[in-house]
């Protein structure tokens, strides 16, 4: 009976000594500071080195020259990509630059610089009026260099250079510098006026000497006049 006994704690022993052979729960709490290695010093330092240790792509033999873009959507692989209207746009701005310039120009032309390049490509007429105030210098503004500019009173009445016919109309050819109106405006006769023309009217001034002189520029006060200017 005593050597049955022996025998069976014996055995229970050894099942004791296999279970914690067995066991990698590390029961002894045992560090990777108390591991040694076969190389010197300690697992901990090891692992250490081994986590500053770095390689770059060329270090890498068969590195592949291009990775999948497995978290890129199929639509942005897509040999086609999608388009998108002016609204759908984030954060669009509210208007746009001119191209080669700012919102003024356009290629570098202001507005009378790309009329003026139209013009001479062809040609166009414009249209306006103005009010006389009476004054002996008067600048009509067409807003463009105009090559022909007529100028009519209301009721206009065209008379000859010269001649005693009444006359409240002109045709200013671009180039003249100076004209006269004979005949009766408003009862008064007209004795000239000096032109000069800039990139986007022309000025008439009058050079008589008579109280009544300033009238025949087509500039009586209250007066409407209208214009036409082909450009």
């Amino acid at each position: 009976e005593e050597m049955d006994a022996a025998i069976q704690a014996a055995r229970e022993t050894q099942r004791q000594l296999d279970a914690h052979a067995a066991n990698r729960a590390n029961p002894h709490g045992v560090t990777a500071e108390q591991i040694p290695c076969a190389t010197g010093g300690t697992v901990a330092s090891a692992l250490q080195a081994a986590a500053s240790h770095r390689h770059t792509t060329a270090d890498i033999s068969n590195f592949p020259g291009a990775l999948p873009a497995s978290d890129v959507y199929p639509w942005a692989k897509a040999a086609a990509k999608p388009s998108y209207s002016w609204e759908e746009i984030y954060n669009r701005p509210a208007t746009l630059p001119a191209s080669g310039g700012n919102a003024d120009t356009v290629g570098g032309y202001d507005i009378n610089g790309i009329i003026n390049s139209a013009v001479s490509l062809g040609c166009r007429i414009v249209t306006g009026s103005y009010v006389g105030d009476g004054a002996v210098s008067k600048t009509v503004t067409f807003g463009v260099a105009a090559k022909i500019v007529v100028i009519s009173a209301p009721n206009p009445k065209l008379g000859s250079t010269g001649s005693s016919g009444d006359s409240d109309m002109m045709v200013f050819v671009r180039g003249i510098s100076s004209f006269s109106i004979g005949g009766e405006i408003n009862k008064d006769y007209g004795v000239g006026a000096s032109v000069s023309w800039s990139s986007t009217g022309l000025t008439m001034t009058s050079y008589g000497s008579s109280a009544y002189a300033y009238l025949e520029i087509l500039n009586i006060a209250g007066t409407t006049y209208y214009w036409a200017a082909l450009i």
